[in-house]
């Protein structure tokens, strides 16, 4: 099921998304890159994404001012699922993510498992 999923990894670090590229590699996903959300958001126009890995701290846009922009023009982002990534307790981001809807989370260092729990959380298997 994971490799009919389109990914965009999101990371202004060039080592997180290497690993992130990694997992997915060994995991058989396609995917692009993007160093920041505003990049994410043009990659978003052009083309269809089923999930974005997103960082939360980056220059330029962050995760949250991108998710934000993705919640408010699901229609126009082909409705993807946003998976927010970050190395701190997301609990420290409480009040920027009141007005932000993330799908799901992941906490750096990544791990195949997690990564695969958070998108199976996603996509529950149909009965």
């Amino acid at each position: 099921m994971l490799e009919e999923k389109r990914f965009l990894v999101v990371d202004d670090l060039v080592m997180n998304r290497i690993l992130l590229c990694e997992i997915l590699d060994s995991i058989g996903c396609k995917y692009e890159e993007a160093k920041n959300g505003k990049e994410a958001l043009e990659k978003l126009l052009k083309s269809k994404f089923d999930i974005v890995l997103m960082d939360i701290e980056m220059p330029v846009m962050n995760g949250i001012e991108a998710t934000r922009e993705i919640g408010k023009n699901q229609s126009k982002y082909n409705n993807v699922k946003v998976i927010g990534v970050t190395a701190h307790d997301p609990n420290r981001f409480a009040s920027d993510f009141e007005a932000v809807t993330f799908d799901g989370f992941v906490t750096k260092p990544y791990t195949i498992q997690r990564l695969k729990v958070a998108i199976d959380n996603l996509f529950p298997p149909k009965v």
